[in-house]
């Protein structure tokens, strides 16, 4: 699995640091990213299939 590259800062044009990662339940999480050059802060929501990472064994 490929990681998705950094989101970019609108301000500044440059790529935000993934800063914080929390869990928010079942299948979501929350990532927290800064702009190095800023400051400025991005939450974004994410969503995903942790059941599809296991082996079923």
């Amino acid at each position: 699995m490929n990681a998705a590259p950094p989101p970019m800062c609108f301000r500044c044009g440059v790529a935000r640091e993934l800063v914080l990662v929390s869990p928010l339940g079942p299948g979501l999480e929350l990532r927290q990213y800064t702009c190095p050059k800023c400051g400025k802060v991005l939450r974004l929501k994410i969503r995903h299939d942790s059941a599809r990472h296991s082996d079923g064994a």
